[in-house]
């Protein structure tokens, strides 16, 4: 499984970061893919406070690692953009169905979770240019974080296929499961974004936060079988999202 940093539309998302992960013994099924077992992976070092630009060498981009020929990423970099943050800025790109986004990750096998601050901000210099950080100007535009189940993919003209969107155990397209923030409502505030994809049949909610809530602390858990995920606004409590 991989864990993935999750990005759509015309918004640079900043992010910052720290996992911690519970080793369940020497296997662990993954959830998403059910054709594969695989052994706990530790990932005590897996984890990244992005003050330090070098560590952009230990995550994986996925248009290099299946061999796509498009970079979907504006601006993608780690404590030069904006100091102690991930920084993405994508072109048009969206992960939905069959379609893929953009996304920097690393992978991991077992229990674990994935806890991000994301920090969500509009681009002036792209359509409206307004007083606010919403980035309305699109029909949806967020990040986040995904963990999602790699596919065999090395040459996407021939390794590439659209998966069945059916419960047929095939589960051969793609597989994910993703918590956002940004703007994906009609009226003009933030959201949270969750999605589950199975076999690229995507299901989606959008719950609203607000005009002002453009930064949100997101979680991903996965135990055993269950994943979880889990949001809070600064000064508040952590909110169960969904499970």
């Amino acid at each position: 499984m991989s864990l993935i940093r999750n990005i759509r539309n015309s918004v640079p998302c900043l992010f910052r970061e720290s996992r911690r992960s519970r080793q369940r013994g020497a296997a662990g099924v993954e959830p998403l893919e059910q054709r594969q077992l695989l052994t706990a992976t530790p990932i005590a070092e897996l984890s990244d406070e992005f003050d330090d630009g070098g560590s952009v060498a230990q995550w994986n981009r996925l248009n290099e690692v299946e061999g796509w020929n498009a970079d979907q990423l504006n601006v993608y970099d780690i404590n030069d953009t904006q100091a102690g943050r991930m920084v993405q800025q994508p072109h048009t790109a969206v992960w939905y169905q069959n379609w893929r986004g953009p996304m920097a990750f690393q992978s991991v096998t077992g229990d674990f979770a994935i806890t991000s601050q994301v920090h969500i901000t509009d681009r002036d210099d792209v359509g409206g240019s307004d007083a606010d950080d919403i980035p309305g100007d699109a029909q949806f535009s967020l990040g986040g974080v995904m963990i999602r189940t790699p596919r065999d993919i090395s040459n996407p003209a021939e390794d590439w296929a659209p998966g069945s969107m059916l419960e047929d155990g095939t589960n051969n397209g793609e597989n994910y499961v993703f918590l956002s923030a940004g703007y994906g409502a009609a009226q003009n505030e933030f959201s949270l974004e969750a999605k589950t994809t199975r076999n690229s049949n995507s299901q989606l909610e959008l719950t609203p936060l607000g005009q002002d809530a453009n930064t949100v602390t997101v979680q991903i858990a996965r135990i055993g079988s269950q994943v979880i995920t889990l949001y809070q606004l600064p000064g508040q409590d952590w909110q169960v999202h969904r499970r």
